[in-house]
């Protein structure tokens, strides 16, 4: 069952934009780095959010695109299990807000219960060529 749940997250968010957009900041959100990596990677609740996830991935043979969706899919997993829920479907957005657009991510739970998840940042690692996602829920 949880094959499922991973085969429609990677469906939908295979057919979802693949362009990098400017990302909504958080002013109480630090934006500084730490051993070369940004503070999220070691906190991702910080600032006013609950529960923060980070996914990885790695090069893929689908390019930069590919390796971004897994990233964000594995980052809507750690933030399902932190809330202890199993998703049923991811649907992604695009939201202006005066001069900066942010993607946000609603999530269906396998209980009916739906999540507003926002990416709030991507980062690669240019020693290991490492995608990481950090997303929050608001």
């Amino acid at each position: 069952m949880k094959k499922i749940y991973l085969i429609l997250i990677l469906i939908s968010l295979f057919f979802t934009g693949c362009k990098f957009r400017e990302v909504k900041k958080d002013k109480k959100v630090q934006s500084e780095t730490i051993s070369g990596r940004p503070s999220w990677f070691f906190s991702p609740t910080q600032g006013k959010y609950k529960y923060g996830g980070v996914g990885v991935a790695g090069r893929s043979t689908k390019g930069l695109s590919g390796q971004r969706q897994l990233a964000i899919s594995r980052a809507v997993d750690e933030l399902a299990i932190q809330m202890g829920v199993s998703v049923q479907n991811v649907v992604e957005t695009t939201q202006k807000q005066t001069s900066s657009t942010y993607q946000s991510y609603s999530i269906q739970s396998t209980t009916g219960e739906v999540f507003q998840a926002i990416l709030m940042d991507i980062w690669i690692d240019e020693g290991t060529k490492e995608l990481f996602a950090w997303m929050v829920i608001e």
